[in-house]
């Protein structure tokens, strides 16, 4: 019995062991963080702006990057590359854009992939309008002209002593206009009758909607001046 009483602790201290590795045998291994699986990564932005307008009228033209398509170099998770066209998922920062004042602006254009976002550029430009109109006289294509009213009172204006012709943004003299509309001022005072009009100085002006810019109005004119009397005679 006393041997027995000596055996009981070791054997307990046994099953106690036995136990402690079988429940270390039975615990949940930790895997360790889980890794994340691999992402594709953006590496590069490019925007072409080739059938994007480029050009802008100052105080008329809104911008607009209609036309620009934006394409991405993306590093795809198998480690090749790619390019995909991501022209409706870019963001267009146009904030630089002054419609207001003439210069040349940078227009950003930007994706995001991942979390990286890359970014390009095109230069925009805004420019005074010159395409315009320049009106003369046939007789001799001046731009003023002296009418003598001799022993009348008044004279005809007519609309047939003049042309009509179309400058260029370059400011260049190109084909002739017609379908124009015109109106004849004395000062700041319309002259409603040009069949008779009396002794002063006048403008007859011409205008056209632009066939180019919306929103624009070609416009030019001729000075007359109407004096009483007679040509001075050549000395």
């Amino acid at each position: 019995m006393k041997r027995l009483k000596k055996l009981l602790p070791t054997l307990f201290l046994g099953v106690l062991a036995l136990a402690m590795i079988f429940a270390v045998a039975c615990a949940p291994v930790d895997p360790g963080p889980e890794e994340e699986p691999p992402k594709a990564e953006l590496l590069s932005v490019e925007v072409n702006a080739d059938n994007a307008r480029q050009e802008f009228l100052r105080d008329i033209d809104e911008f607009t990057p209609a036309g620009i398509v934006v394409t991405a170099t993306i590093k795809d998770v198998d480690g090749s590359t790619k390019t995909e066209n991501v022209t409706n998922e870019a963001t267009v920062d146009s904030s630089a854009f002054n419609k207001a004042k003439e210069g040349e602006y940078q227009i950003v254009v930007s994706y995001t992939l991942e979390g990286k976002t890359e970014s390009d550029s095109y230069t925009v430009k805004v420019f005074a309008p010159r395409e315009g109109m320049f009106v003369s006289f046939v007789s001799d294509g001046s731009q003023a002209m002296t009418i003598y009213l001799g022993e009348a009172t008044t004279t005809a204006i007519d609309i047939g002593m003049i042309k009509v012709q179309r400058t260029n943004e370059r400011g260049e003299v190109t084909e002739e206009i017609t379908g124009f509309t015109y109106e004849l001022y004395n000062g700041n005072v319309k002259v409603e009758n040009m069949s008779e009009v009396p002794a002063g100085t006048y403008n007859l002006w011409c205008y056209k909607p632009s066939e180019i810019h919306d929103g624009y109005t070609l416009s030019g004119f001729v000075i007359i001046h109407v004096v009483a009397g007679s040509a001075p005679a050549a000395a």
